[in-house]
């Protein structure tokens, strides 16, 4: 990894600790951590390491979202993942990508130029449009939009349940509540390098406002495993 995908990396970690939350702090570390792990090859690349660009523009921010099951399969490197699809709010300028993961081609160009396909990135937010809320938008005290982070223990035996949207494809779907909405097709059970995530595996995630009931509702989540 070069040292400008570690400077990126180490910026979001610092911006998450600098919150003055020990569970944001560890999300960030964790990614940078991710950075620094041994080069996976993933799709459309040749054996190399992770590319974490920051790419201007449309994107998707799954970081709060549930999914669904779609009874399809989506392929990651050689590896085949149950497909689930995640609704999530789109939003408009610079976040993190790694533009060799997920199915990006090495690039933040669009998937499907003319189509209007975006791609799920990572920006770090404080408030974020949820679908539990029906993606409304009020101003605290209310604060729908408020996102709590929360860990699922590996003692739930969850870990196949988490989904990874990060660097994946999106169709650009409706507006709910004068929200822009997309579609993202993203692997259930899969890890930033690929891999199966074990059941038996702690997750951290900041979908459902911090009810423990999202660990098991198929939510965008972060492994706490660099395997």
């Amino acid at each position: 990894m070069s040292m400008r995908s570690a400077s990126i990396l180490k910026a979001a970690a610092e911006r998450a600790a600098s919150k003055g939350s020990h569970l944001k702090a560890l999300l960030g570390l964790s990614a940078l951590l991710l950075a620094l792990a041994p080069p996976i090859a993933r799709a459309g690349e040749a054996e190399g390491s992770h590319n974490f660009q920051a790419c201007d523009g449309y994107y998707a921010l799954c970081a709060a979202s549930t999914c669904s099951t779609t009874g399809k399969t989506i392929k990651v490197g050689n590896l085949n993942f149950p497909q689930v699809d995640c609704l999530c709010p789109i939003f408009r300028g610079r976040a993190i990508a790694d533009v060799n993961g997920g199915n990006m081609q090495g690039s933040c160009a669009p998937p499907t130029p003319g189509t209007g396909q975006i791609w799920s990135l990572f920006s770090y937010e404080e408030n974020i449009p949820q679908q539990l809320n029906g993606w409304a938008q009020i101003p605290p005290p209310t604060d729908p939009e408020k996102v709590t982070s929360q860990i699922c223990g590996a003692d739930l035996d969850l870990g196949d349940k988490s989904v990874n949207c990060f660097s994946f494809a999106c169709d650009t779907e409706t507006y709910i509540n004068d929200v822009p909405i997309a579609t993202c097709h993203c692997p259930q059970g899969e890890s930033f390098n690929g891999r199966h995530v074990p059941k038996h595996t702690a997750f951290a995630i900041q979908a459902g406002q911090g009810n423990p009931a999202y660990c098991s509702k198929l939510s965008i989540a972060l492994p706490l495993t660099l395997k």
